[in-house]
């Protein structure tokens, strides 16, 4: 079952760590797109 979005704040901090490994990578790591991908379609 993917992770999905509770509150505001989880939409928030997700931002924070993709900005975050964007900082630091060229590209987001699939763990990532994955998860976040997931959460979006929960919605």
């Amino acid at each position: 079952m993917p992770y999905h979005w509770k509150k505001k704040i989880d939409v928030d901090e997700t931002i924070v760590v993709v900005k975050s490994v964007l900082t630091a990578e060229k590209e987001l790591p699939n763990w990532l797109v994955n998860t976040s991908y997931g959460a979006i379609a929960r919605l």
